[in-house]
């Protein structure tokens, strides 16, 4: 197991196509919740360096794995106005798990800028929905009212998914 994460955070797949790429890197590097002792710990350093490297590829599955030692990584990608909102958002997955707080403050500011990709800012609308807060629902009305029809009914749709329909 610890020879496929550390191959999922070190090969480039460039030779596979982009769905097979994609799928063998992401399950090799989802064996890294299952590694303990040093492996666990070395595969750990890896993820993060990788994450500080600006490479988000392990995001989700240090968060899944509960790395709390990666929470100053994640965080610093998924604040980083210099990094790609995509980007920002695999930060925000991965540290939702470690620091609600942190990482919806994250995907509000994404959402909340109208020059981001509308598909960016529809992904952090299912960020916010599915852990809601005060702060998220009035990020969600604000977006609801959004100049972008398809942000306008994502937002629409996440706040009724939180409050339940109207009837």
């Amino acid at each position: 197991m610890f020879e496929a994460v550390v191959r999922g955070l070190t090969s480039s797949y460039g030779h596979l196509g982009w769905k097979v790429a994609n799928d063998s890197m992401f399950g090799d590097i989802a064996w890294l919740p299952r590694l303990t002792g040093d492996e666990r710990t070395e595969a750990e350093d890896l993820a993060i360096a990788t994450l500080q490297a600006g490479d988000p590829r392990a995001a989700l599955t240090l968060g899944e794995a509960g790395c709390t030692r990666a929470i100053p990584a994640l965080l610093n990608m998924a604040t980083s106005a210099s990094t790609a909102p995509n980007v920002r958002l695999f930060a925000v997955r991965g540290l939702i798990q470690l620091d609600q707080g942190a990482s919806r403050a994250a995907a509000i500011e994404i959402l909340r800028d109208s020059t981001i990709f509308r598909g960016d800012r529809r992904e952090a609308i299912r960020v916010l929905a599915a852990h809601p807060d005060s702060d998220a629902e009035t990020a969600l009305e604000e977006a609801a009212a959004d100049a972008d029809p398809y942000v306008r009914t994502r937002a629409a749709w996440a706040l009724e998914e939180i409050r339940g329909p109207k009837g």
